[in-house]
């Protein structure tokens, strides 16, 4: 069995863990992501192999973690109370965290364990810091994540009219689609009426041509859309956006965020993001209109190279990758 997984809260799941290169470049769309609620886990419990979301399946741990004959459990988060995850954990041969916090808290819990470190690694095919040129002074936002109520698109709605109003143009790039949130709402579904309420507010805005839906893309369609963009905008209430975090920043993207997840380590002391509360509300116009109005009118969009380990992972033929998705854009 080869499952993606695509991390949910209090969840962690059992296999052994594959780094496989050709299906690490295969599964950007070309494998079916599997999303899996705590209640669900069993089922996959005997599953021999797990393959990682692109959000960790670049991490070098995940190499050594292929040669392992050990199972256990890959720990992305943890209930707050210990006696939910103490004891099914102490049988386990092997834990991996994905966070030094998680981390932390099972060496404590669990001194005796085996632990292993697994941070988030980064497609290196994304690296590029060449400016793009403007074809005009529109400042261009970016959100690659699907829709859903947790990654706090109806907020970003009220904050960018908001800035609107305070006499900033913008376009909005949204790359994904509707998708069901079970961690935030219980839906299994696609919730409609949220994406039907986003919708109706823009047409009520009278946005049709300030937001753009563009759909899923493949990870080339995306490095090149990435590319002519001014802002990364993740405006999430409660996800860590994952792997579009990490690459908006390993391309040197100014990036506008909400303190959610890795975002907080990433972006210490750095001139080129904004970190705000979340949920995205009002108050936080301000902030956001004085760092935005510095990417708006520009020749060309701003690229900064950022120094952090996270960024800092390698890929094999990263740059014959690159070059074939630069190559098209003139």
């Amino acid at each position: 069995m080869i499952c993606i997984l695509e991390p949910k809260s209090d969840q962690a799941l059992s296999g052994t863990i594959l780094f496989n290169q050709a299906l690490a470049a295969a599964s950007h769309g070309k494998i079916e992501v599997l999303e899996v609620d705590a209640d669900e886990l069993e089922g996959y419990a005997g599953a021999e192999i797990v393959l990682l979301d692109s959000a960790w399946l670049y991490a070098p741990e995940a190499r050594h973690l292929e040669k392992s004959a050990s199972h256990g459990f890959l720990v992305h988060s943890l209930p707050d109370a210990k006696k939910d995850w103490l004891a099914l954990f102490q049988v386990c041969d092997h834990l991996v965290a994905t966070s030094k916090p998680i981390m932390n808290r099972l060496e404590t819990a669990l001194p005796d364990q085996r632990i292993t470190l697994c941070e988030p690694g980064v497609d290196t095919r994304l690296r590029s810091l060449l400016p793009q040129p403007r074809e005009h002074d529109l400042l261009r936002l970016i959100t690659v994540a699907n829709i859903m109520p947790r990654k706090g698109f109806r907020e970003a709605v009220d904050f960018l009219e908001a800035i609107e109003a305070k006499g900033l143009l913008w376009h909005w790039y949204i790359v994904g689609e509707p998708s069901a949130d079970r961690g935030f709402n219980g839906l299994s579904e696609i919730d409609e009426t949220y994406f039907d309420e986003l919708t109706g507010i823009l047409s009520e805005y009278g946005w049709e041509d300030e937001v753009s839906f563009v759909g899923p893309m493949t990870m080339e369609q995306q490095i090149r859309l990435y590319l002519n963009m001014d802002v990364a905008f993740f405006p999430s209430r409660e996800e860590t956006f994952g792997h579009t975090l990490l690459e908006a920043a390993q391309l040197g993207l100014p990036v506008l965020t909400t303190k959610v997840g890795i975002a907080e380590e990433l972006f210490d002391d750095d001139r080129e993001a904004l970190l705000v509360p979340a949920p995205l509300s009002v108050q936080s116009v301000p902030l956001g209109l004085a760092f935005l109005q510095r990417y708006a009118g520009l020749d060309k969009n701003v690229r900064v190279k950022r120094d952090h380990p996270l960024l800092s992972r390698s890929w094999g033929r990263a740059a014959e990758e690159l070059l074939k998705a630069v190559r098209p854009i003139n």
